[in-house]
């Protein structure tokens, strides 16, 4: 007999498309404001399909973030991979500068799932095992850039990476607030990244 593996395809498909469904339905609406019914209509689904896949609009918002996460993370380590020709910091932090529209939505979907869990102390999401892999993700990502630069940490990987991680949020901010032009707007990620690259790592003799 034939062995099919079409059903375990067809829910992974669905939860692919009820995930992009959701990150389109919570960056437009927020938690507060998304609706089971706004995320399977997105998706092209009944309600039997969320509920068959998630208990909850939080437990959706949590994979939510997590896949999109992935996503961009895998962009950012192609991109990074890709660069030809001797590498340098202004190459490096330009590469990472151009996840900025990817930025705005993990902005908008980790503000929403840290509002949920300090609204909702009691919540029963678990968020410390995605933390504790996304700190892992951006500081191994954090020593191959430094490695292609030819430099080494002088401090803990990860304290790097939580630094970087702080000021391109925080360019993400800026650039949907401040007004167009903005010098701020414009210097705040490059400058404070090869600030902190230099600040934080040597040369490797």
């Amino acid at each position: 007999m034939r062995v099919t593996h079409r059903p375990l395809r067809k829910r992974e498909n669905t939860r692919q498309r009820l995930l992009d469904a959701a990150v389109e339905v919570f960056e437009r609406k927020g938690l507060a404001g998304a609706r089971i019914d706004d995320v399977v209509a997105t998706a092209g689904f009944t309600r039997g399909a969320f509920y068959s896949n998630y208990s909850s609009l939080a437990e959706l918002l949590q994979e939510a973030l997590l896949y999109r996460t992935v996503c961009v993370l895998r962009e950012l380590r192609e991109a990074i991979a890709a660069t030809k020709g001797p590498a340098d910091v202004c190459t490096l932090v330009e590469i990472i500068d151009t996840l900025q529209p990817h930025g705005r939505t993990l902005y908008i979907l980790s503000s929403e799932l840290a509002l949920h869990r300090i609204r909702n102390p009691e919540s029963p999401l678990d968020v410390e095992d995605d933390l504790v892999w996304l700190k892992r993700e951006i500081a191994e990502i954090v020593g191959s850039v430094l490695g292609q630069l030819g430099r080494r940490p002088t401090i803990e990987l990860e304290r790097i990476a939580d630094m970087l991680v702080v000021f391109f949020l925080d360019s993400v901010f800026d650039e949907a607030v401040l007004p167009k032009g903005a010098e701020r707007k414009k210097r705040a990620f490059p400058e404070m990244a090869d600030i902190t690259i230099q600040a934080f790592s040597e040369p490797i003799e």
